[in-house]
């Protein structure tokens, strides 16, 4: 009897067990709401004054600068890491990188136009331990004016046949009442001469103001030789603030003999990589003749060439095959082709070509 009572005890309490186990978990706690997140303390918080800041108009003359103010409105330390920019002329500045609970600190901006124009925005980012915020952007704006304006603002002769020659008008206007450019020059006045014009005030600039500007008249020589010319031109002004002035002039002069492309690009070639281009030289005029040799000036690449007529029996046009390797050392490759022709006046026929070594890669096979 005793021992129908213990099993008929046991197994109430085995059923009572099981009857717990089975029963509903408690629901699980709501989310917090927005107030009780903002309400709970973060353990790094950076909290900055702005976000960004707008220097309006300004010459491309004037270095600026603006700070930035913060504080660590966090219950623990907050620490910045990498600090960066998005342009070589703005340059971050930060005193230090760990910031203890109500500390404050501040990011010294310094932004150099020169170069710009227009309306210019940049921005520096800042790498924190802020969880709400582990990116912070600081952004600074400016529209920008020229001290001395060019109108056009690259001087682009193009392509033009030998002896004709080619006449550009070009502008060069300053902020002063007085302001005129006294001297202009250029590294090749056997390709480009110039002349001064007169100065007067004129419309100019991509915000068309009235500006004092000296009209200069550039000429690309009619005996200017065949080939790719890039030459710079010098200008001295009467504005103390920009004593001298320089930009590029450019033209190719065509003859009888073309090459396609006229500029050989290599693009961008792993380190120790041996590369092979090809290139067309022909007679625009469709008359015979020949190539006796081709050679490099270069000190980036060791090259050599393979050339054959596409036509033996008529050589208009001949394939050229360039192969080469980059030094190891070097990050670019730049060099100029001298190809010589039996032509009258094209004997030599200058070519230039260009590529980028990617950094970080070991020499290849």
């Amino acid at each position: 009897m005793m021992s129908r009572r213990i099993h008929a005890m046991v197994l109430a309490g085995l059923l009572t067990g099981v009857s717990t186990i089975g029963a509903a978990l408690p629901p699980p706690l709501p989310p917090l709401t927005e107030s009780e997140v903002a309400l709970k303390p973060a353990a790094s918080r950076f909290t900055v004054d702005r976000a960004e800041h707008d220097f309006g108009t300004i010459l491309d003359n004037e270095p600026k600068e603006v700070v930035f103010h913060f504080t660590n409105t966090g219950v623990e330390p907050l620490i910045i890491g990498e600090v960066k920019s998005t342009c070589g002329c703005t340059v971050p500045e930060l005193v230090k990188k760990i910031y203890q609970p109500g500390e404050q600190g501040e990011v010294i901006v310094r932004y150099n136009p020169h170069g710009k124009r227009g309306n210019d925005a940049r921005s520096v980012t800042l790498e924190t331990n802020d969880s709400t915020q582990p990116s912070v952007k600081l952004n600074i704006k400016a529209h920008v004016k020229q001290l001395v304006v060019f109108e056009p603002t690259l001087l682009q002769f193009g392509q033009v046949d030998k002896g004709k020659g080619k006449t550009m008008e070009f502008y060069v206007a300053g902020r002063t009442e007085d302001f005129q450019v006294t001297l202009a020059t250029t590294t090749m006045p056997d390709v480009f001469t110039v002349e001064l014009g007169q100065t007067e005030v004129r419309e100019i600039g991509i915000d068309k103001e009235q500006l004092r500007a000296t009209r200069l008249i550039i000429k690309l020589r009619e005996d200017a030789p065949v080939g790719m010319h890039t030459a710079e031109l010098t200008m001295r002004t009467n504005d103390g603030r920009a004593p001298v002035e320089r930009t590029q002039v450019l033209s190719q002069v065509l003859g009888d003999i073309q090459v396609t492309p006229p500029r050989i690009s290599l693009g961008r070639i792993e380190r120790g990589q041996s590369f092979t281009r090809e290139f067309r030289v022909q007679s625009r005029s469709g008359q015979p003749f020949h190539i006796s040799q081709i050679e490099a000036r270069d000190t980036t690449a060791d090259v050599s060439f393979e050339f054959m007529p596409e036509d033996a029996k008529n050589p208009t046009s001949w394939k050229v095959v360039m192969s080469g390797r980059a030094h190891p050392q070097e990050r670019r490759i730049l060099g100029q082709l001298l190809i010589r022709t039996d032509v009258r006046s094209e004997e030599t026929i200058e070519v230039r070509y260009n590529g980028f070594i990617n950094v970080g890669t070991e020499p290849g096979n």
